[in-house]
């Protein structure tokens, strides 16, 4: 399929989202929501899931929680690819100069969309550092004829940092963390090559605000750390795993999946280096655009 027509279904998606009562309501009180829509990458000989039946399975709704660097985007990604699921991450709804307000409002409706009696898996993200954060995730996150989703929480930490209050806190976590970051040589979709690397990341996680006892019985929530010294593959493992969907996919299909994920991510820009490119923000060369294509349906 071309690219244009991919584009295309992307920007009538963003379009047509609307405000109205459905029978979709939040985990906390009513809210406002539209029609669901979702995302459809997936791999080659992935498991197929068939949106129809999607209300007919409890949905599990998947929110990070890690700073800059960390790897919790690639991860993410990739494990929504390969469950059929929809990945939705904050800054691919910024705009360059535009109004912030209305770009997190668009985060905010896609939430709503994609959990309303959507597809099995949702994956949100965003460093959700913040208990403020957190809880306007939760806010947007719908029930299905009266179900609630399972919440699970994925927090990227450092094994050597486990006595710190927080893991985003961590020494340890810090450094593979700002490493990460220079190695990328610019190529972060919220900070620019000359940035302040370290300088953003000390505030962030100065900032960052515990996920606590209390908050997770709120929401029903379960939290799993995943360590951010694994590479890639391990990270994708082990999400599958806390899932209980590690037994479902081959190594082939896994790494197949982590392919076209770096072959999207690897001509990715800052938002602030440009306008808003129209699918996922991403400016992709001729031959990633060719694996994109390849990878997706409409």
């Amino acid at each position: 399929m071309h690219l244009t027509s991919l584009i295309s279904a992307t920007v009538i998606y963003l379009a047509t989202l609307s405000h109205g009562l459905t029978r979709g309501g939040s985990l906390r009180k009513r809210k406002r929501s539209s029609s669901s829509s979702s995302s459809d990458l997936q791999p080659e000989g992935a498991m197929e899931v068939d949106a129809g039946k999607a209300s007919d399975r409890r949905q599990t709704v998947v929110i990070s929680r890690g700073l800059q660097g960390s790897g919790k985007s690639t991860a993410m990604r990739t494990a929504a690819m390969l469950l059929g699921g929809d990945w939705l991450n904050q800054d691919e709804f910024k705009t360059s100069g535009g109004n912030w307000k209305a770009d997190r409002a668009r985060f905010f409706d896609s939430i709503s969309n994609s959990t309303e009696c959507g597809k099995p898996y949702v994956f949100v993200d965003r460093m959700n550092t913040l208990e403020q954060h957190r809880s306007d995730v939760q806010d947007q996150i719908k029930t299905c004829n009266g179900e609630s989703p399972k919440i699970v929480y994925l927090q990227w930490m450092h094994p050597a940092d486990e006595d710190c209050s927080d893991p985003v806190k961590g020494s340890h976590y810090r450094e593979v963390c700002l490493r990460n970051l220079r190695n990328r040589a610019g190529r972060h979709r919220s900070i620019s090559s000359n940035a302040p690397i370290e300088k953003i990341f000390d505030d962030s996680a100065k900032k960052a605000q515990a996920v606590t006892k209390d908050e997770l019985e709120e929401y029903g929530a379960e939290i799993f750390d995943i360590d951010v010294t694994l590479d890639r593959y391990g990270m994708v493992n082990e999400i599958l795993r806390v899932l209980g969907r590690d037994k479902d996919f081959t190594e082939e299909q896994i790494r197949d999946a982590m392919q076209k994920v770096a072959d999207i991510e690897k001509d990715m820009k800052p938002v602030a280096n440009g306008p808003k490119p129209r699918m996922f923000q991403l400016q992709l060369s001729e031959e990633s655009t060719k694996n994109f294509e390849g990878c997706c349906r409409i």
